[in-house]
């Protein structure tokens, strides 16, 4: 079966699109259009044989070539189009991404499915869940022969399905904000004992409801309690809030200045813009290694994640989610291959009385420690999970050969 991606090649999308399979050649790094350049764009068009699931595979790198061939399946990511056209810097979440769907990309990917009917799939992941106006874009415009992969559990109609093993696997590569650093940084914290807190509640971009889990943590006056607060509210690069008379000095003056997490320190301390990239590596290094356990907040309702969960994940980082939705999320892969489903400890627990657990629990040493074991477990558990089901499932290949097969039948 052949597979025309219509991408430049680098090991890294190789190993997005067909991780679990099982290369039959070795997988090149460079060739003479990149040879003293990483950063160039292979410009050779680059074939691979590889075998998935007792089926044979030929992959075909070949960039905006062979729209036209009919002998075989034809892939397309989306966010990694815009990395190639440099309209964004990586894989995170951007306001530009979609503004081009409509204009451009839709009309271009309908035109080559007149030529090759159907045999066209397209990879929408932005990690971000329902952003108004691209869902009806995509639903009314694009052809629907064109198969869709989301990366949210919702709308999913027609020919829309949802790869889990791309989802987890497009955190990584291309690791274009240093996500697959968290994995090997499990061994760190594996050791670290001196945690300053026994849990951290990190902020980055303020808002209403995180300005009022900020004053209710202060409010308990509970030492091993923090809160930290990004310089990112002080610059401009995105609005600063829902409610603009929140600023970041409300937060300081509840806080102090010593939970402020600088980015603009001094030549060393300089940890560069607000990209993100420049934030992961900083959170990494700087509040991983703050307190035992970090409260979360990602907006999750179950019907997506985003890279705040996966890294804690990926480093094997005891964490409790403000919404459990983030952790059905997880389960929603576990069901789909037939995983046992997991329950933090934390289950049952409302949103609103989180804070009043923990800050009833870190008040008394052998609970928290026993608490501390059964997160540690159930984290590490997900952990295990995730890393084996994205090491020998592939969601878009597993697609493929269903599809064939159910052809194949009604010969």
């Amino acid at each position: 079966m052949k597979i025309y991606v219509h991408h430049y090649y680098s090991y890294e999308l190789f190993w997005f699109f067909f991780h679990a399979s099982k290369p039959l050649q070795e997988i090149p790094t460079w060739f003479q259009s990149n040879r003293y350049n990483k950063n160039n764009l292979v410009s050779e068009e680059v074939s691979i044989k590889i075998q998935y699931s007792e089926t044979e595979f030929e992959v075909i790198f070949c960039g905006d070539n062979n729209w036209q061939k009919k002998d075989g399946y034809h892939v397309f990511s989306y966010t990694i189009n815009q990395l190639e056209t440099k309209k964004i810097g990586d894989r995170g979440w951007n306001t530009i991404l979609g503004k081009d769907l409509e204009s451009d990309i839709i009309p271009m990917l309908n035109k080559h499915n007149s030529k090759v009917k159907g045999k066209i799939s397209i990879f929408f992941i932005d990690w971000e869940y329902g952003v108004p106006g691209q869902s009806p874009i995509v639903n009314h415009k694009l052809n629907k022969e064109i198969t869709i992969f989301k990366d949210e559990l919702i709308d999913i109609s027609d020919s829309q399905m949802v790869s889990f093993t791309h989802i987890l696997w497009s955190f990584i590569f291309p690791n274009t904000i240093n996500l697959r650093e968290y994995y090997y940084f499990a061994e760190y914290l594996k050791y670290k004992k001196d945690y300053k807190y026994k849990v951290n509640y990190p902020v980055r971009r303020i808002t209403t409801e995180k300005y009022n889990y900020i004053k209710k943590i202060n409010s308990f006056n509970n030492p091993n309690l923090n809160c930290t607060v990004s310089s990112f509210t002080n610059y401009y690069k995105h609005d600063r809030n829902d409610i603009k008379d929140i600023l970041i000095e409300d937060v300081i003056n509840l806080i102090s200045d010593k939970n402020l997490i600088n980015k603009r320190g001094y030549n060393l301390d300089d940890w560069g813009g607000e990209y993100n990239d420049d934030n992961m590596k900083e959170f990494m290094y700087k509040l991983f290694t703050i307190s035992e356990v970090t409260l979360l907040h990602e907006a999750s309702t179950g019907y997506n994640i985003n890279e705040k969960s996966f890294s804690h994940i990926l480093a094997n980082k005891p964490f409790v989610s403000i919404s459990e939705g983030t952790y059905n999320f997880y389960n929603e892969i576990f069901k789909s291959y037939g995983y046992e489903v997991s329950h933090s400890p934390t289950h049952g627990l409302k949103r609103k009385d989180k804070l009043d657990f923990l800050n009833e629990i870190t008040k008394d040493d052998i609970k928290w420690e026993t608490f501390v074991k059964k997160l540690s477990f159930f984290i590490g558990d997900m952990r295990k999970k995730l890393l084996e089901i994205m090491h020998t499932k592939n969601g878009y290949l597993d697609y493929l050969i269903k599809r064939e097969t159910e052809t194949k039948s009604l010969l």
